[in-house]
This record gives C-alpha cells, structure tokens and sequence, in this order.
C-alpha cells in the first residue's frame, strides 16, 4: 500500500533554506537537500496568489479549468464575493484517491472550507470564517481538536505578542498532524502550514544583507521559527523513514520595492475614471472592514462570542462576504483593476451593469489596452509580461477569468488603491514582503532521487502523486508526471504514466499494468 506525505510551508524560499542549513541552523532540511532532491517549484498565474496556487496545487488544473483566480470572485455586478471550496470547479487529488478506496488527511489547505466529505478526513485553513464554523470533516474531530488549543489564523504584526502567537499556532497544528498521523491509517497525509507565509511577509523586507532594511535580529526571529518546523520534518524522517516525503511551497517571497496603482495607470491612459460620489479616503473600504471584522471576531472572547454569533453569521452572508475593491464612474470607464494582483476586467457591455464596451469591440479595445500598458512609460522595466486569459488559461471556466493578466518584474506589486497622485511609489511604513512566482520543492524517501530537479512546476503535484499511488491520471490535469523526482531503479519512474480520458475520471484505474520494465 502505497503512502505519501504532502507538507505545505507557505511561501518558503529555497535560497533561504539553503543559506540556513548549510550554517547548520536546519539539519533536518539539509539531510532532505543532501539526500534528496530539491528545487524550485514554478507558481501559477494570476499572482502568484494564496487562493489559486493553492487550488492549482490541490487539482492539477490551471485557473480556466479549476476557476479560481483570486481570493474575491466577480458576481454578476461590480461586486465580489469571496471564494470558497463550494467555487472550485475541479476535483482535489484526496478526491481521486477517496474515488480509488484510498483514506486521505489534509490538514490546513486554503481554499478548502467548507470541507468536502472523502474517505478521510479534512481540517480547512485560510478562508474559514471562524472557529465556531463547521471547519473539519467529520464535523466531530472540531471537538477532539481542542485538546490541541487549535486556532485558524492569529492578528500578525511585528511584535512579541504576535510572534509568540505565530510559533504557539504553528506548534498546535505540528502536535495536531503528529497525533492524527498516529491515529490514522492513511494513503495521503497533507499538512500546509501557513505561518510561514505570515511571517515572510513581516520579515522578508529584513532577510537580505542587501536590502536596506536588512535586520539581523530579524532573520535570527524567522530563521529560528523555521528550526521549530525543522524538528518537525526530523521526527518524520525517523519515524516514516520508508515514506516518501514531498515538501513544497506555493509561491515565494522577496523584499518589496513599490507599489504600482494600476487603476490609476489605466486613469492616467483614459481608460478608468474615478467615481465622484466617493471621497478618496473610503475606497477600498469594504476589503479592509471585511478582513478587520472577521479577525476581530476570531479574537473575541468565548463569552463574547457566544453574544455575536446571534448576529454575526447573518452579517458575515450578507455583507462581510460580499465587498466592492473599486469605485469608477461607470458610464466612461472601459477597464478596472478590481484586486491586489495584476488583473484587469474590461467594463463590457450586456456583461457588466453599466457596460461602455460593446461586444462587438471586445477584441479591438483589449488590444488597445494591453498596447497603451506596454508602452506606458510607467510601466516599461517593471513588468515581465501582459497577456489575454487565453494566452494563459484554458479551459470551461476561462471566459470567467480576467480579461488581461499581467506579471510584475521581482520587488514590485500592484495594487487597486486609487489614491490621488500615486503612480509608481516606493513601499514605506509597515513594510511586508511580496509573492514571487518561484517557490520550493524538496523531497526524500525510498523512492527518491539524489540532486537537484529542475523545471518543476506547482500544477504537477498531482499527476505526479497519482501516478506514486499507482493511479492513472485524468486527460483534461494539465501538470505532468515529474520522473526525475525518482531514482532510476524506482519502479515509480519505470512505470509509465497511464492516462485516462476527461470523461473517465471518475473511473480511477490502476496503472500497475503499464508498467515498462
């Protein structure tokens, strides 16, 4: 019986661990580079983003297929709501297993709540409203969690209190895996810790000797947070040693440089208008409320609490899930950017409320939009590339994708905020890290090769497990089998791939017959 264990370290940066372990601060993960593979892990666009590197992650499947792009979705309006599992139009890899009898844990996976009933068990992440939701399948781990003082996702900042609250979390979900590791007898374990993405984006501005920020009480702080989650793959390494262990990162980080306010950039080509009933000190308002609200509830109290939920979960549907990025005089604006991440929706008419661009122009405009960005003379030097959805998308769900994507060049980051006179500004105050599109994947066990892997991507995690479990892989996963993951003698990288058609997914079927000696 084949197992798998699938550790998430959210936004970590190869280089970094390198650094670390060759001081000897990370013996453990050095072990994993020195006898094991490791590299780095291309991320997906729109972003790099939380919410659909995870699912890309989680299914195999780009955005056109899977349709998640951001953490907010358009509705039908100039709305948007944030998304859930109930949005993601794919099957998760757990859910192919659960298809094949196989018993699957996945532990703090964003982009899962609420939890999908498989044969296993799932504890959701990032996007769970609250404790108090049913945020564990079977509803009734939520209680036998407790023990561990189990919480979703503290207030960071760069303060003691918060810092202790990040290790103290990290800690509960570690004790949380181990004894659920213990008590089931599993195929696949997934557990995704996502305290380190918290902590690189506090501290990534402080990690590099060359960046101006560079603290070295800082690094020490986060290069010490990932020796606790070091001992944690040490304790794997001994008791699992006939596992293999596949560590990987969604995205990664580096130290950020400015902001580009991109509606601002489309305002400044007479593209975007600003709205002239809203004063410039409440745009952006309902993202900020949503997120102080929620956090705010989390941090309440259990007698407090017990108080709001009369009132809050109706909140929490009608309004805290419900938000608007931008506000634009709709009657000339032709192209918004509704998110923190390079996307740009044209205001099209008969599909947006209050659409200018006829439908019939969709393809001429566009073209003009992405030729005046190319050629702004703001823009020139900071980004890596601008393309329609269908450059980069395929897939049932790419007409829902936004109409133009953009990639910006290392240190740089957009943003929706429409504040007067910002164009190309340099980050200053609380400064926190951005997402880059390469993160980390590192592996060890008995059918592990020794050395670097090279041209690995986020999107080929889950071929390449299926095809570890003996699985055949659906036509319609767009990642690929990743055989130099394998020794040569494994009869993982002998076996060649069995691939089923779209139709057939549901019908997962053993492989070992293709196996080619």
């Amino acid at each position: 019986m084949t197992k798998t264990i699938l550790v998430g370290i959210d936004g970590s940066r190869l280089d970094l661990i390198k650094k670390w372990a060759g001081e000897g601060s990370l013996p453990n993960m050095k072990k994993i580079i020195e006898t094991g593979c490791s590299g780095d892990l291309r991320s997906i666009l729109p972003g790099p983003h939380t919410a659909p590197a995870w699912v890309t992650f989680a299914t195999g499947k780009n955005p056109g297929k899977h349709g998640i792009s951001y953490m907010l979705m358009r509705k039908e309006d100039y709305e948007l709501k944030i998304v859930s599992s109930h949005d993601v139009k794919a099957k998760a890899l757990w859910e192919y297993l659960s298809d094949a009898g196989e018993f699957s844990c996945v532990l703090n996976v964003p982009m899962t709540y609420p939890p999908k009933p498989i044969n296993g068990i799932i504890v959701t992440s990032w996007g769970t409203p609250a404790l108090e939701s049913d945020y564990t399948y079977p509803s009734g781990l939520k209680e036998e969690l407790k023990q561990f003082d189990f919480s979703l996702k503290p207030e960071y900042d760069r303060t003691e209190e918060s810092t202790k609250a990040i290790y103290d979390l990290t800690i509960s979900k570690i004790k949380a895996t181990e004894w659920l590791m213990e008590k089931n007898n599993w195929n696949l374990f997934v557990s995704v810790f996502f305290e380190t993405e918290e902590m690189h984006h506090l501290y990534s501005s402080f990690l590099d000797k060359e960046h101006h920020y560079y603290n070295q009480d800082y690094e020490k702080l986060i290069k010490d947070f990932y020796g606790v989650i070091d001992e944690f793959f040490g304790r794997l390494l001994e008791k699992y040693s006939n596992i293999n262990i596949i560590i990987i990162s969604d995205h990664g980080f580096c130290a950020p440089s400015h902001y580009i306010y991109l509606n601002n950039i489309l305002e400044k080509n007479s593209l975007f208008f600003k709205s002239t009933s809203l004063g410039t000190k409440k745009r952006g308002f309902y993202e900020k409320t949503i997120w102080a609200l929620g956090e705010t509830y989390q941090r309440m109290p259990g007698i407090m609490k017990g108080a709001a939920r009369r009132v809050i979960p109706k909140f929490f549907k009608e309004r805290l899930r419900d938000t608007k990025m931008v506000d634009a005089d709709w009657s000339r604006t032709k192209a918004y950017c509704p998110a923190k991440i390079g996307i740009i929706h044209l205001n099209v008419k008969g599909r947006e409320p209050e659409g200018i661009v006829d439908p019939g122009d969709y393809e001429r405009v566009r073209d003009e939009i992405i030729q005046t960005l190319r050629n702004d003379s703001v823009l020139k030097g900071k980004i890596k590339g601008i393309w329609k959805r269908e450059d980069i998308f395929s897939g049932p769900y790419t007409d829902e994708m936004p109409d133009i994507i953009l990639s910006p060049e290392e240190k740089y980051e957009f943003t929706y905020t429409t504040e007067e006179g910002m164009i190309c500004e340099p980050k200053q105050g609380n400064i926190i890290g951005c997402h880059t599109m390469n993160g980390v994947i590192m592996a060890h066990g008995p059918d592990i090769a020794t050395g670097e892997i090279k041209n690995a991507e986020l999107i080929d995690i889950v071929p390449t497990v299926l095809h570890m479990h003996g699985l055949a892989v659906p036509s319609d996963i767009d990642g690929r089998v990743l055989h130099d993951l394998f020794k040569k003698e494994s009869i993982m990288n002998k076996r060649k791939p069995l691939i089923i058609p779209q139709l057939e997914e549901d019908k997962i079927i053993s492989a070992v017959d293709s196996i080619d000696i």
